[in-house]
């Protein structure tokens, strides 16, 4: 299909290009008759219905089906919202033994079902997607002091605990937010295979298009693995080398990974920290994520075991490169030279010195990357 202009418009005004048509294509070639479910809560489609209607008509547009789910004793009332627009398949669910999905062709599903939506997945979760998006007015789960949260690790007690591990810190969840938060626990501890977030009507597109995202995901921490220097074999360290040019669109140098001592990496072996030991503290040589797992919160998980570790670490970046909002806040300090930014941690400032020797003599690892 050929996007109108408009389209064109809001999706490049998401984020990166090359992200939204990462997901796009992964949408479109992902093994399900619909690419996602979306719930909405009642006072979404009852009092946003128009910010609602705006992210679903674009997904139509854009040939992108999802199902969308209205669960609960009251469905029948917003039922006539969806019946003005012929783009919609109305499934009203009253004896789930004769209930079976099709996908036709220019039709949204919508199901109507006096169950919740726990029960109603549970039963036909061999033909539904595994993605599931929650919609609601307030967006994010938020902290007490009302900050959004990105991620949340799933509660497994399901006491009335308001605090959840982030980052080593207790973090305090807002109160009006608790229900949803451990009906989603729920959910993915039935099965950590789903990919589950809460968002609202105005942030659907964003969350789905971006890495960042734009709501809360819940999802457990990546098996991270650490591999030391005796560990590190020589195909390994050519497997990395071809993700590396992969993922930076640029070829390393011969030696570029000639001095590794540690390797962090995810159970999938996809992304990646490479650290090289020197006398005044830890070079981090990479930093290589994958697409697929820049909106999972891995790169968060990688940094995460580095920083346990506690070691004296240094690093640089392009001036131009997005990450170094992130680095300035991760790290202790930063000093700018030419095109680059260097960064360090758990560092003396008497090493500081070293560390820029060391940077500036060793220079770029990719070829045609002026220092």
């Amino acid at each position: 299909m050929l996007y109108s202009e408009t389209i064109k418009i809001i999706l490049e005004s998401l984020g990166k290009k090359d992200e939204v048509d990462y997901y796009l294509k992964r949408f479109k070639t992902e093994n399900s008759d619909f690419f996602s479910i979306i719930v909405p809560d009642y006072e979404t489609i009852e009092l946003f219905w128009e910010a609602f209607l705006s992210p679903i008509e674009i997904l139509y547009k854009i040939e992108l089906i999802p199902l969308i789910y209205i669960g609960g004793p009251d469905y029948d009332t917003y039922k006539k919202k969806f019946l003005e627009y012929d783009f919609f398949e109305i499934y009203m669910i009253k004896d789930k033994r004769n209930f079976t999905i099709q996908r036709k062709k220019n039709k949204i599903p919508v199901i109507f079902c006096n169950s919740i939506f726990i029960k109603f997945f549970y039963e036909y979760s061999k033909i539904l997607p595994k993605r599931i998006h929650f919609v609601r007015n307030t967006g994010f789960i938020r902290t007490y002091d009302n900050e959004n949260l990105f991620q949340l690790e799933p509660e497994e007690d399901f006491k009335d605990n308001w605090k959840v591990l982030i980052n080593n810190k207790n973090i305090i969840i807002n109160p009006a937010d608790i229900g949803i938060y451990l009906y989603c626990s729920h959910f993915y501890n039935l099965n950590p295979e789903l990919h589950i977030s809460i968002t609202s009507s105005f942030l659907l597109l964003k969350e789905l298009f971006t890495v960042k995202g734009a709501g809360t995901l819940i999802r457990k921490k990546t098996k991270i693995i650490h591999l030391k220097y005796e560990d590190i074999k020589e195909n390994l360290k050519y497997d990395l080398k071809n993700k590396i040019e992969r993922y930076f669109s640029k070829k390393l140098k011969p030696d570029a990974l000639k001095e590794i001592t540690d390797i962090i990496i995810d159970k999938d072996y996809q992304s990646f920290i490479i650290l090289e030991k020197k006398s005044f503290g830890y070079y981090l040589s990479k930093f290589a994520i994958s697409i697929e797992a820049r909106g999972k919160g891995i790169a968060q998980d990688l940094w995460d075991y580095v920083e346990s570790l506690k070691i004296p670490l240094f690093w640089k970046t392009r001036k131009d490169n997005s990450i170094r909002k992130w680095y300035e806040k991760i790290s202790d300090g930063l000093i700018r030279y030419e095109n680059y930014i260097i960064y360090w941690k758990n560092l003396s400032y008497k090493e500081i010195p070293k560390i820029m020797d060391f940077i500036i003599e060793r220079g770029s690892d990719f070829y045609d990357e002026v220092f």
